[in-house]
């Protein structure tokens, strides 16, 4: 979250008192059961893209958790060891030992940044830190409007984050106390940063279709066994059955990249037309965003990356989106639902040029200039992110030829 700003308006009482009694009731949690649906609306310069995912969850005080999207994805945690498993690719990840109380941070990337958009509500629960965190990224906190949700009216409570980076509106059920529905809004971010262009829709949504906190539940449902034939990254290309799997032995993972250090080399196929070295790119400025299909954050900032593309292509700007880890068949259906006609997309098959550039959590973007040094490294998609990937292409552009 971006430090709070100098510009702060003080809330009024009844908003004060209204996210006061959030934070509290989240605090109170020692057990939650959540399903709902996440959406994301974006009509960007007559782009339209559109996404719908639907989910369940659950959290065990301290350190029990489970997140499951509907034909994606399974992460949580069996209060000793937490995991990432991926449904497309049939392959997981394993961390170390957690503690005993982790925040949300403590986790593992990327687990962190997928529950801070897939499901912020479990993010709440797990964590204190969050709400806290929101609450000062904002310059003013007000009351919203009463939300009418499933027949009944919820009170509403909306933060207008720092330096016009958009809006977060919640509609806190009437029960519970906690998030019924969040409501990201761009629009106006967008605009105020791409004058020329057309910003009709730039919404992320989360839903919750039910709610019981504090309910009776059991330690055996966050244990987690790999599905037969599943693949853990990082042991050699083994399946959980031990057979050997496909992909190949990671190499070791080199040192983190930097501003100024020299781009790593690559040369990756891409979904249509040749191969792409980055090599034969030198002289221009180059913007890789690496992706997958499966991630929300990253089918979030896929238009604002394709709108970089249209905008800075006539000043010597190549913009690459390099897909991870997913099959040529999942990715180019993917880009043709999507409409991704303008950007192009590579294949970084088994995730080698992502350990390169340190992409262990995604979307990663990677801005390198004119000498083949890195310029800039932006991670994770926030209300912040257009305004940052502007500001740093506007840089990299203007160093001399």
């Amino acid at each position: 979250m971006p430090p709070r700003s100098p510009q702060v308006e003080v809330p009024s009482d009844e908003a004060q008192g209204r996210f006061s009694a959030l934070r509290a009731h989240y605090e109170d949690i020692s057990q939650i059961e959540l399903t709902g649906r996440v959406c994301a609306h974006f009509d960007v310069g007559g782009v339209r893209r559109a996404f719908e995912q639907r989910f369940s969850s659950s959290y065990l005080a301290p350190n029990r958790f489970r997140y499951h999207a509907d034909n994606e994805m399974t992460i949580g945690s069996d209060g000793t060891t937490s995991y990432l498993y991926l449904v497309s690719n049939n392959a997981y990840v394993l961390s170390e030992r957690i503690g005993d109380e982790p925040g949300v941070t403590d986790l593992a990337s990327p687990i962190p940044e997928l529950l801070q958009t897939h499901d912020p509500s479990l993010f709440f629960a797990m964590s204190a830190m969050p709400l806290l965190e929101l609450g000062q990224a904002s310059e003013r906190i007000e009351v919203a409007p009463e939300a009418a949700i499933g027949g009944r009216k919820h009170q509403g409570l909306r933060f207008h984050l720092a330096g016009n980076n958009g809006t977060i509106t919640m509609a806190i059920d009437a029960e519970s106390g906690l998030v019924r529905r969040m409501q990201i809004d761009l629009r106006a971010a967008l605009a105020s940063r791409a004058e020329a262009t057309v910003v009709r829709a730039a919404s992320l949504d989360i839903e919750y279709a039910s709610i019981n906190a504090n309910c009776a539940d059991s330690q055996h449902r966050y244990t987690w066994h790999p599905p037969a034939g599943a693949i853990a990254a990082g042991a050699g290309g083994q399946t959980a059955s031990g057979e050997e799997g496909p992909a190949p032995a990671p190499a070791p993972e080199p040192p983190p990249l930097v501003v100024n250090d020299e781009a790593p080399d690559f040369v990756l196929p891409a979904v249509a037309g040749s191969p792409v070295g980055l090599a034969e790119l030198r002289g221009q400025v180059i913007v890789l965003d690496f992706w997958a299909s499966w991630c929300v954050p990253c089918q979030s900032q896929l238009p604002i990356i394709e709108e970089m593309a249209a905008e800075f292509g006539g000043e010597g700007v190549r913009v690459l989106a390099i897909n991870v880890e997913e099959d040529a068949e999942t990715v180019r259906a993917y880009a043709a639902r999507a409409g991704l006609e303008g950007l192009p997309v590579l294949l970084d098959r088994h995730g080698d040029v992502a350990i390169r550039y340190g992409a262990s959590s995604i979307p990663r973007t990677v801005i390198i200039g004119r000498d083949g040094r890195i310029a800039e490294v932006i991670t994770g998609f926030g209300p912040g992110n257009h305004e940052h990937l502007r500001r740093a292409i506007e840089r990299a552009a203007a160093e001399p030829r």
